[in-house]
């Protein structure tokens, strides 16, 4: 499983193949698992299939609702929507959970900072 995991991960953020990566990840058989469905959730937001990756971030977090980065990336893709503050909610969510020193806190806090219609680009 987890070298599967390992090149599903390279191919999203080292390549940028999203499609490829959602087939991976899909092959492992385990997308039920929360860092499984998030991927897949983050590949099809980057492909624009927003309705699609909601549903895997739901899914993340159905396995596991304490999963940070699902927080983060599902927190960005209600910014994306123009949901200010669902994306607030998913930030005070995880300060909760790790913290505002967090990796996952600044950058969907930075994102927030931003004025709405900016060019957000995660």
């Amino acid at each position: 499983f987890l070298a599967g995991y390992h090149t599903a991960y390279a191919t999203i953020y080292d390549r940028h193949d999203y499609t490829s990566a959602i087939d991976q990840l899909k092959s492992l058989g385990q997308d039920d698992r929360a860092d499984v469905a998030n991927l897949i959730g983050y590949s099809y937001r980057k492909l624009g299939d927003y309705k699609l990756s909601q549903v895997w971030y739901e899914r993340a977090l159905k396995d596991d609702p304490n999963h940070v980065k699902t927080w983060q990336y599902y927190g960005l893709w209600q910014l994306e929507q123009g949901n200010r503050d669902q994306a607030q909610f998913h930030l005070n969510k995880i300060a909760q959970l790790a913290g505002t020193d967090s990796e996952e806190y600044r950058s969907l806090a930075a994102a927030l900072d931003k004025p709405p219609g900016t060019g957000l680009v995660y």
